[in-house]
C-alpha cells in the first residue's frame, strides 16, 4: 500500500505532509476489523488507516486522504517544546485499542495519544537532553537534521522566510530516507571519473 497516495489532499485544516519513512505499526485490535497506526519516522505522524475482516488497509478518509496525528507540530502545546515527539520509531497499542504510546528517537521522550480522540495528550521524557551548549546537544542536532523530513527552526532578527517545514517539500524525504542510519544508499552514481557507490562517512 502506497501510503503518500493518502497524503495528496489532507483533511481541512491540516497541512499537507507526505507520511516520509515508515517505521512501525500496531493494530487496535488482534483479528477481524479495526484500525491501524503506522509510524512515519521522518515525519514526525502516525498515520490512521482502516483495518478490513479479511486484513484488507485502506485510507480513512477517501481514495486520497487519509488522517494523520501531528507528533510535531509547534503551534499545539501538547506537541511542541520538550513534549515534541521527533523520529517516532515505535507503537504500543493498549489492549483496549484506545491508548498509543508512540516512542521518538531524537527527541527522547514517548507521546501518549488518545485514539478515541486521535490526538497527543501528554509526553513522557525518557532520558535527559543534552546541556545546551554542548558536544552532545549539537551532535543530537545533527540527528534531527538527518531524520527530519520537515524542520521547525526558530526566527531570528528580520528573517522572512519561513521557519516551518523547509528540509523538504510537505515532508517528501529526507537524509535518511535513502542513506539508513547514515549508511550507503546502495545506489551507483555516474562521476566523472567513473562509477562509483555512496559510501557511510565512516566507511
Amino acid at each position: 500500500m502506497n501510503l503518500h497516495l493518502g497524503a495528496r489532499d489532507p483533511e481541512a485544516g491540516k497541512k499537507k505532509l507526505f507520511f516520509a519513512n515508515q517505521w512501525a505499526i500496531a493494530f487496535t485490535n488482534q483479528g477481524g476489523a479495526g484500525k491501524a497506526y503506522s509510524v512515519a519516522a521522518g515525519s514526525d505522524l502516525l498515520v490512521k488507516l482502516n483495518v478490513a475482516a479479511d486484513g484488507a488497509l485502506s485510507f480513512t478518509v477517501d481514495g486520497d486522504t487519509t488522517r494523520y496525528i501531528d507528533l510535531n507540530d509547534p503551534t499545539n502545546p501538547a506537541t511542541s517544546g520538550r513534549k515534541a515527539g521527533k523520529n517516532p520509531r515505535g507503537i504500543a497499542i493498549t489492549g483496549d485499542g484506545r491508548r498509543a504510546y508512540v516512542m521518538n528517537f531524537v527527541s527522547r521522550n514517548v507521546s501518549v495519544v488518545d485514539l478515541d480522540q486521535d490526538k497527543v495528550v501528554a509526553s513522557v521524557a525518557t532520558a535527559d537532553l543534552p546541556p545546551p551548549g554542548s558536544q552532545a546537544e549539537r551532535t543530537l542536532v545533527g540527528a534531527e537534521m538527518f531524520f527530519s523530513t520537515r524542520g521547525h527552526f526558530d526566527r531570528h532578527g528580520g528573517l522572512t522566510v519561513p521557519t516551518d517545514e523547509r528540509l523538504s517539500q510537505a515532508g517528501w524525504q529526507g537524509c535518511a530516507s535513502c542513506h539508513f542510519e547514515g549508511l550507503t544508499d546502495g545506489v551507483v552514481w555516474q562521476f566523472n571519473t567513473g562509477p562509483r557507490k555512496s559510501i557511510p562517512l565512516n566507511g
